[in-house]
């Protein structure tokens, strides 16, 4: 028989949650930045170089 452990107030079952939703949230502010006229963040991402690359820039969000 396994073990298996059960959180025993709210605050170790909603730790998950909040890690997630933080993540969420930086990722937000990272978008509405990038809506910002100053700061072009897209000439950071994956461009392709050849034509069979496109492949690449569609699937890596995948990764």
């Amino acid at each position: 028989m396994t073990n298996v452990s059960v959180p025993r107030n709210r605050s170790e079952l909603a730790r998950p949650y909040i890690v997630v939703l933080a993540m969420a949230a930086v990722m937000w502010v990272v978008e509405i930045v990038d809506l910002l006229p100053s700061t072009p963040f897209d000439r950071y991402g994956i461009q392709p170089r050849e034509l069979r690359g496109l492949t690449g820039v569609v699937l890596s969000p995948f990764l």
